[in-house]
């Protein structure tokens, strides 16, 4: 697969505008700023921070060094961006990056899980007033984290728990 972000017109007839190019691998996920200024892509290679407008590369937030990103997602009022990656074989991480200062500011983590140190994250979303960031992996594990507390880990919740409640598609 290549590492092309396709940018796609979808109005009355669905048809792609542009293509973005920047990265050398594939393309795992893509998240659009809540000002509608920005599109961040998470790729084999790393993460890129695209101006929509001119189609062009802003910045490159992590080197083609670190492990490869599976997930991305803009923070509701757009100053951050949370960076998932690793997985299988790799160390598993999620950042929250602070675009203004080109910089992490915390990684989420917690010790006491350990599905999390080995299953890859597959999602992210916030919530809409930002308070809280929700994490999927691929061994069906949903992590609840607190962002008004620095990330801290509220709660998790397993595949079959949520299948017994009524939740059978996730």
């Amino acid at each position: 697969l290549s590492g092309i972000v396709k940018c796609w017109q979808a109005d009355e007839a669905l048809k792609m505008q542009s293509a973005l190019l920047g990265h050398s691998q594939k393309v795992n996920s893509v998240s659009y700023s809540p000002q509608k200024r920005w599109l961040v892509s998470g790729a084999d290679d790393g993460v890129i921070l695209w101006d929509i407008h001119h189609r062009v590369v802003i910045k490159r937030l992590i080197d083609e060094k670190r492990d490869f990103v599976t997930c991305v997602c803009f923070s509701p009022d757009g100053s951050y961006l949370v960076i998932a990656g690793g997985g299988l074989f790799k160390k598993k991480y999620i950042h929250v990056w602070d675009i203004d200062k080109n910089r992490v500011l915390y990684e989420l983590s917690s010790d006491e899980l350990e599905t999390f140190k080995s299953s890859a994250t597959t999602g992210l979303v916030y919530s809409h007033d930002g308070r809280w960031l929700f994490s999927s992996s691929q061994d069906g594990t949903i992590s609840i984290w607190d962002m008004s507390n620095s990330g801290c880990l509220l709660t998790t919740l397993k595949d079959n728990l949520l299948k017994r409640f009524g939740y059978r598609n996730l």
